[in-house]
Parts: C-alpha cells; sequence; structure tokens
C-alpha cells in the first residue's frame, strides 16, 4: 500500500491502516508507550479510588450498625417507659377522689 493509500485509508475511515507494509518507527512506538503508561496510571488511579471507597464504605459499615444498637436501645426504653405510663393509668381513680 503506497502512503497516497494509507493516508486515503485513514481519511475515510478516522483511523489509521495498521495492516501496511511500512516499517514501524520511533512515533508509533512512542505512542503506544504513552498510551500504556497512561493505562497504567488510569488503573493505579482506579485502584486507589476503590480501595479509598471500601475503606468509606466500611465506616459507613460500623457507623450504620452502631445507629442500629442506638435505635434499639431507644425502642426498648419507649416500651419501658410506654409500659410505666399505662401502670400509672390504669392504677385506680385520682388521688383527688
Amino acid at each position: 500500500m503506497s502512503s497516497e493509500q494509507s493516508r486515503a485509508a485513514a481519511d475515510t475511515t478516522g483511523r489509521i491502516d495498521t495492516t501496511t507494509d511500512s516499517p514501524r518507527g520511533t512515533s508509533e512506538s512512542s505512542g503506544t508507550a504513552e498510551a500504556i503508561a497512561d493505562l497504567q496510571m488510569r488503573l493505579t488511579y482506579q485502584e486507589d479510588e476503590i480501595q479509598h471507597l471500601n475503606r468509606v464504605l466500611e465506616g459507613q459499615r460500623v457507623t450504620l450498625h452502631q445507629q442500629a444498637m442506638q435505635i434499639e436501645q431507644l425502642r426498648r426504653l419507649v416500651v419501658s417507659l410506654s409500659e410505666g405510663l399505662r401502670e400509672q393509668v390504669f392504677d385506680g381513680p385520682p388521688p383527688h377522689y
């Protein structure tokens, strides 16, 4: 494939035809190395973000568990207080009778 045909293939498809018989130049391998370095950097960033999100999620799990325990304690307190009030209300006639 001639260089004009390669340019035409790149122009019509928007991509470079990699099936040409032209030898690979340093600019092509440099671009590949840059792309790999960029992907490695993105992967490292994503791994760090995942670790951070896991720590946040664990903290929220602990907080949620503590809040569930507090709600249960409050529920028990409300039940005991309402039972105490019920006993006072049904304990007989008021003292002024």
